[in-house]
């Protein structure tokens, strides 16, 4: 065969099996779509549970405007595509896939586009695929990776506490059964409050390392709430009922007594232990 006949034959065949460099639309939508890199892992499907790393980006159709929303983030997505045309795009991949997609600033794609995106704009989204999994499976070792993690800093919190005692010369301190630490300042002259009352409380709430985050005291405003019943930690509903009317104590709450794995306000970090320091002001019965 001639030498020019096989070059162009192999060269046929190698860019046959490139992705494509020209973008493709969805199926009865705008949205368009391309390759970069082609994988050979599980194809992306309804009701699997897809981990990704994306990349968005604003840009209008020449590309003389852009502008970075945030890249290298990775993320996980249901694939329950419903109504969602972007989420039906995702399921084009299978694992190890690397695809644009483009959504235009048009019609009811819009609700999908940033506010601050021009009419003639586009949002450029750029993801590789990285696992694919049934959902209930993947919720199953979650849910195992979580509870590792909360006897881990069970564990790892309980001697924080221990070594910041230490550090401090706190004397006087007992620990209850959950793993609560606990010291009274100034004992009170009233009765205890009981599950089901009311409460009013100052308080200041510091990380172990000094960062304040939160102060009644620094409001000026004194915190009232049902105990045992109000959505507040485990660890003020058990400390607090430690309390007589008019007493000052501290607690050092770790982080599953706490805010757990989730922490709060962006103040306090998931699975931070914490130091609260209180004054139960005033008491009031349970009502019948």
């Amino acid at each position: 065969m001639n030498k020019a006949l096989v070059f162009l034959f192999l060269a046929s065949c190698f860019y046959g099996c490139m992705p494509s460099k020209k973008f493709k639309t969805t199926e009865g939508e705008q949205i368009l779509y391309r390759y970069v890199e082609k994988g050979k892992g599980i194809q992306v499907d309804s009701g699997k549970v897809a981990e990704v790393y994306i990349s968005q980006y604003l840009e209008t159709v020449d590309s003389v405007y852009q502008e970075m929303v945030y890249s290298g983030a990775q993320g996980v997505l249901i694939m329950n595509p419903g109504e969602n045309p972007m989420i039906r795009s995702f399921m084009l991949g299978k694992v190890g896939d690397s695809l644009t997609i483009k959504i235009p600033n048009v019609g009811q794609l819009r609700k999908m586009t940033p506010p601050n995106l021009p009419e003639t704009g586009w949002l450029r989204m750029e993801f590789r695929i990285l696992s694919v999994e049934e959902q209930d499976k993947y919720e199953a070792k979650k849910a195992k990776e979580m509870e590792e993690k909360l006897a881990y800093y069970k564990i790892a919190n309980d001697k924080e506490i221990q070594v910041y005692m230490k550090a401090n010369g706190m004397e006087n301190v007992q620990k209850t059964e959950s793993g609560l630490y606990y010291m009274i300042t100034e004992e009170g002259n009233g009765e205890k409050p009981e599950v089901g009352g009311e409460v009013e409380i100052h308080y200041t709430g510091t990380l172990l390392d000094g960062t304040k985050f939160d102060s009644s005291i620094d409001r000026g405003q004194i915190f009232k709430f049902q105990l045992g019943v109000s959505r507040v930690i485990s660890g003020w509903s058990e400390g607090i009922s430690l309390l007589s009317k008019g007493a000052k104590g501290t607690l050092l709450i770790p982080s599953h007594l706490g805010f757990g794995a989730v922490g709060s306000r962006k103040k306090v970090p998931p699975f931070s232990s914490m130091k609260f320091d209180i004054e139960l002001v005033n008491i009031f019965p349970a009502q019948n």
